[in-house]
């Protein structure tokens, strides 16, 4: 575990000092405050922005993606497909059986405060808690980062999974606390099964659809 933490520190060492920011400020106030304050900072570029890569966390972009990554390496698909399914049914199960009555930003500030909210963008009311898109966009950059050496990749899987998860908090379709778990939730799911898939080396490892079409 040591060892894997040293390879993947660029990924890994950034993703605990986010997360220990903003367990600090979810210990000190309450979400809706936080949700409050990150609500005054907006833009025109920035609403198209994360309004755009908010969707690197949807499970339909991910399958899309994991079927894609066949033509490469059939390993790191199946690690990609496991990862997101693992996780995104553990977040399932909690939002539904454990936190169903949390209520995401839109519905829990009714009548109670004004936000920032997007044009266009569909406002969901219900299953908060978690956050699935930080959950799924973690464990997939994740999987992206523990599938290369190159610590650059690390680094830019990182800013690229930070930004996706914290898209949810600009939209205003989670508070910073739902993302803050998810984060956890992809984070974990990616390192369970990266032993899973790189534990060791089996035949199909290094097969991929482009490989098995030139053969």
């Amino acid at each position: 575990m040591i060892k894997l933490f040293k390879q993947k520190a660029w990924f890994l060492i950034p993703t605990l000092f986010v997360l220990s920011v903003s367990f600090f400020f979810i210990l000190i106030s309450n979400k809706s405050d936080i949700h409050l304050f990150l609500n005054k900072f907006h833009a025109p570029f920035f609403d198209r922005f994360f309004s755009i890569i908010t969707y690197l966390g949807d499970g339909v972009v991910i399958l899309i993606i994991s079927f894609l990554i066949l033509f490469v390496s059939f390993r790191l698909s199946a690690y990609l497909i496991s990862t997101y399914a693992a996780t995104g049914i553990f977040v399932q199960v909690l939002k539904h059986l454990f936190f169903n009555d949390v209520l995401r930003p839109a519905a829990h500030f009714k009548e109670m405060a004004e936000l920032y909210l997007i044009e266009g963008i569909k406002l969901y009311h219900h299953h908060s808690f978690p956050s699935g898109h930080a959950a799924s966009a973690f464990a997939m950059f994740l999987c992206f980062a523990f599938s290369t050496h190159k610590k650059y990749v690390h680094f830019i899987c990182f800013l690229i999974a930070s930004i996706t998860a914290y898209s949810r908090v600009y939209l205003s379709q989670h508070f910073l606390v739902d993302v803050f778990f998810g984060t956890i939730i992809g984070v974990t799911g990616a390192v369970g099964f990266y032993y899973v898939f790189y534990g060791r080396e089996r035949t199909w490892h290094k097969l991929s659809l482009l490989s098995l079409w030139q053969k």
